[in-house]
């Protein structure tokens, strides 16, 4: 069990880690760090159609989605079938 829980844990902080790598390459290279709010919406709509989404976060990263939808660097973590 304390296996399962410590490789969820790495699992969600690699995953943090990445986005914010990227939000911060993307906005210094952009200039952009957040998206409209159409699109944002667009992006939490489509989460929300999702069986990986659940109580408001993502099942695959962990994220809480009506902030990371936000992001300009976000993307939909499901690498075999990314929706946004």
């Amino acid at each position: 069990m304390i296996n399962f829980i410590f490789n969820e844990v790495k699992k969600r902080i690699i995953s943090l880690n990445k986005f914010i790598h990227t939000a911060l390459f993307l906005f210094v290279k952009k200039k952009k760090l957040f998206v409209s709010e159409k699109e944002s919406t667009r992006r939490i709509g489509i989460c929300k159609s999702c069986p990986n989404f659940s109580s408001g976060m993502c099942n695959i990263c962990g994220c809480l989605m009506a902030a990371k939808t936000k992001f300009y660097a976000a993307k939909c973590p499901d690498e075999k079938n990314p929706r946004w």
